[in-house]
């Protein structure tokens, strides 16, 4: 069999392999890894306004010009907390049947996950229901999704079907001393993005001086971000991981700076 690889193409290949693979890139990279688990280490505290929250189940917010504004729900409410780390936490659900006085009081179930937090009947007046999480309430992912499932009924004129009406919903860290296993994919494309964008900094000549002051403040900027609102950084990530994949993309349709990678 004849032997068509070239020296040219040679190369090219162990140029593309020296541009992923050399010690600057796996410094950064540990280092991203470091700083972003030591952010998931800050405790956190999330409620219902908070940007980065899904929702599925509920109707429109109510009495916005009231000091407690409310969602009813449709019997099968989800709330979706991406990436908040794998912790105990303390999770308060502030809610109400609102039934006439003619309706039965509706038996409310509240989940995280498949895991049952507890059922019980939901009052007419407002009131608080704490529960304690422990690290089983999470998925794998590092995700916590509750569920609320109550009855149902259909008040006249209304054409909805209505379930609870839910004014607030609070988690924060457990109290106690713990170490907060950080959930993998945002740690996965936080170390992406800010790779990508040092790899596309060392492209240019005139930015290679630029590429490890630039990459330590795009990665300060994640880590404050996790540490401080966690869950729209972690929504913003896809985001982050496209505008690096774009810039690198660009970088290599220039011509590199002479004598790049270092293989040292």
């Amino acid at each position: 069999m004849t032997d068509t690889t070239t020296p040219l193409s040679e190369a090219n290949g162990m140029l593309a392999l020296r541009v992923f693979i050399n010690r600057p890139l796996l410094a950064l990279m540990l280092l991203a890894l470091v700083a972003l688990s030591l952010s998931y280490q800050v405790p956190v505290t999330v409620d219902l306004s908070q940007p980065g929250v899904v929702l599925s189940g509920f109707y429109d917010l109510e009495g916005r010009t009231s000091p407690r504004p409310y969602r009813w729900t449709d019997g099968h409410a989800q709330v979706w907390l991406a990436g908040v780390g794998s912790q105990p936490f303390h999770l308060v659900l502030t809610l109400s049947s609102a039934r006439p006085n003619a309706v039965d009081l509706p038996t409310t179930s509240v989940l995280a996950g498949d895991l049952a937090l507890g059922t019980f009947k939901a009052p007419r007046p407002v009131r608080d229901f704490p529960f304690e999480l422990g690290s089983d309430a999470l998925s794998l992912s590092g995700d916590l999704d509750v569920h609320i499932d109550s009855e149902t009924f259909a008040p006249p004129g209304d054409l909805r079907t209505l379930g609870v009406t839910v004014y607030g919903l609070r988690l924060e860290s457990s109290g106690a001393p713990h170490i907060v296993f950080p959930a993998p994919l945002p740690l996965i494309w936080g170390t992406l993005a800010v790779s990508l964008l040092f790899l596309a900094l060392r492209q240019r000549s005139l930015a290679m001086r630029l590429a490890w002051p630039v990459s330590a403040l795009a990665l300060l900027f994640l880590s404050a971000g996790i540490a401080s609102a966690r869950l729209l950084t972690v929504a913003a990530l896809p985001w982050a991981i496209l505008v690096a994949t774009t810039l690198f993309a660009l970088s290599l349709r220039l011509p590199p700076r002479r004598g790049f990678p270092s293989p040292r």
